[in-house]
């Protein structure tokens, strides 16, 4: 489900052995909708088992503003005890630094810790308590402005020399 619309078939995987089965789903633009997957097993009499828990990727957006870069996100599903990392890199680096953990009811930060003119990339990592099970959210990046100019200094004294008219 993309966005919280119906459901649709992704794949069917067809194995007569009981092991783990991986697919990939191509083409999804996690930066503007979250994700949810659920799986069924169909046995060969075409009997279907009940749906399988429910896990919808943690949806990130982050937006530059004045002096800050303001994160949101929809909740990770499917766990039931989990917290969150956000992290932040530069990019152009290549090592993610954890910036703060949350437990699973915030869905909003402010990241003031931030240059004005460098572009941050963010992403939240949400791990499983009970079984250390992690799973990413889209990244997403933003660079933060400075438009409040800096306070004027107040001029205690001032004093003026006289200059010529050829040197200014």
């Amino acid at each position: 489900s993309v966005g919280n619309q119906p459901y649709q078939a992704v794949d069917t995987l067809l194995t007569p052995q009981i092991n783990n089965l991986t697919t990939t789903d191509q083409g999804l633009n996690t930066a503007d909708e979250p994700v949810s997957y659920y799986i069924r097993a169909i046995d060969s009499c075409g009997n279907a088992a009940m749906p399988a828990d429910t896990h919808r990727t943690i949806h990130l957006r982050a937006t530059s503003q004045n002096a800050y870069n303001q994160l949101e996100w929809t909740t990770y599903k499917g766990w039931q005890n989990y917290e969150y990392e956000l992290q932040r890199k530069v990019i152009g680096s290549n090592s993610w630094k954890g910036l703060k953990t949350f437990s699973q009811l915030q869905q909003q930060f402010r990241d003031s810790n931030v240059n004005c003119q460098v572009t941050y990339r963010y992403r939240i990592r949400a791990t499983d308590l009970n079984t250390n099970r992690i799973s990413f959210s889209n990244t997403d990046t933003a660079q933060s402005y400075e438009v409040t100019p800096p306070k004027a200094p107040v001029i205690i004294r001032a004093s003026v020399t006289s200059t010529g008219t050829n040197n200014g």
